[in-house]
């Protein structure tokens, strides 16, 4: 299946409190249980004003109802295309070898 972003526009929402927030999630997996194995939620990000939320799901017209049930429209989605699946050690490996290349770059600028 699938694998969606959702974007939500929730004023506010970075500072519901712990209840609140597993009184929502409470209320999101009811839906989804509701809903069937048409749509899968795998975890969720809030940030000042907005949540993100990574589905699983068949089409956009589930995650549409998921929304409706719950209560919170979706302002934007993203359909994933590619998932990229990186080791720890390689991409802290990855960050020395940009941390090098940039003062490389600096010391370089500094000699002309």
């Amino acid at each position: 299946m699938p694998m969606y972003v959702i974007e939500r526009k929730i004023p506010g929402v970075e500072s519901l409190s712990d209840r609140d927030t597993k009184a929502a999630a409470l209320n999101s997996n009811r839906a989804l249980q509701e809903l069937g194995t048409d749509i899968q939620w795998q975890h969720s990000y809030i940030s000042k004003d907005k949540t993100h939320c990574i589905y699983i799901a068949t089409n956009e017209d589930i995650i549409r109802k998921h929304a409706e049930k719950i209560g919170a429209p979706v302002t934007d989605y993203l359909n994933i295309n590619k998932r990229c699946f990186f080791h720890l050690p390689c991409i802290t490996f990855l960050w020395a070898i940009a941390d090098v290349m940039q003062i490389l770059h600096y010391k370089k600028r500094q000699l002309t």
